[in-house]
């Protein structure tokens, strides 16, 4: 968002999801190693956004001035697949675009989210350190 003039969101951005901070999800994998029952816990946040709110959130708290653009998913979709080709990176999938439009990054539990951390305050206290420097995600994990 930093570097980009105009993002584009799949759709109308209406979808939602439930961020999870990654020392969080570290605490509940550990804890449920620890024990012997087959469980399955909702790792999520204790915050819901629409796509289009993070968005404008994550911009906001960076200071980046991009413009955010509601596009046909398969021009979001190609957008990211010619700039991943740029970047020797995968940016975002099919999968993933599927998986936002049918909400299946929120949890659907009546029992409060396990993880404490909101993504509201971690945006402010990292927010103008985010996207300062680009992190490949192929580049980290498979190399």
């Amino acid at each position: 968002m930093r570097r980009l003039p105009v993002v584009l969101m799949p759709g109308k951005g209406d979808y939602a999801l439930q961020p999870v901070f990654v020392e969080d999800l570290a605490k509940l994998a550990v804890e449920a190693a620890q024990g012997n029952d087959n469980t399955e816990v909702d790792a999520v946040g204790p915050e819901i956004y629409s796509y289009k709110y993070l968005l404008r959130a994550i911009r906001a708290r960076t200071g980046a001035r991009c413009l955010i653009l509601p596009a046909p998913k398969w021009l979001a979709y190609a957008a990211g697949k010619f700039l991943g080709f740029l970047l020797q990176d995968v940016l975002i999938t099919k999968d993933e675009i599927r998986g936002l439009e049918r909400n299946l990054l929120v949890s659907r539990s009546p029992v409060l989210p396990p993880c404490s951390t909101r993504l509201s305050e971690w945006l402010d206290q990292n927010g103008e350190r985010l996207g300062t420097t680009y992190a490949n995600e192929l580049s980290r994990h498979y190399e």
